[in-house]
């Protein structure tokens, strides 16, 4: 079973409806067991609190971490505990240089997407952990262009 604890609360969008929605969505696989919190800072800042957690997901875009939020969270990722950002998340925490690193391409200034449309996702890394079994789909959504 992986413990995840899913971060969310604070974010440009509905939150409220998607954080529930990810949390079943995980939990009826049988494969994760979910902590949901929507006050990040009471786990995120005690190292004890965290060290359980196999992964961290977060959809949290908002009011900005305490320094010691960061980097508990920072060191619980370098040191192994696996991360998903979900849509929004990746708007977060400008000029962080670690939570940049961490994600590889964010949204920041230049940055944008397209209208809803439907469009193929091709699957470049079939024999990768996380794309294991997953064929090309396509999907209706937004598509983000000029990630930094």
């Amino acid at each position: 079973m992986i413990k995840m604890l899913l971060i969310t609360g604070d974010n440009n969008h509905d939150w409220r409806r998607s954080s529930p929605f990810v949390k079943e969505l995980l939990e009826n696989t049988g494969k994760f067991e979910v902590d949901l919190t929507e006050t990040p800072m009471e786990i995120l800042e005690d190292p004890a609190r965290l060290a359980p957690y196999d992964l961290l997901f977060t959809e949290w875009h908002g009011a900005d971490w305490t320094d010691a939020a960061k980097t508990n969270f920072a060191e619980a990722v370098w040191s192994g505990t696996d991360l998903v950002v979900l849509h929004g998340a990746d708007n977060s925490f400008p000029g962080w240089v670690e939570y940049e690193k961490m994600l590889g391409l964010l949204w920041r200034e230049g940055t944008n997407h397209t209208d809803y449309h439907e469009f193929k996702v091709a699957i470049t890394d079939h024999d990768h952990p996380i794309t294991k079994g997953i064929e090309d789909f396509l999907i209706w959504d937004e598509l983000y262009h000029n990630l930094v």
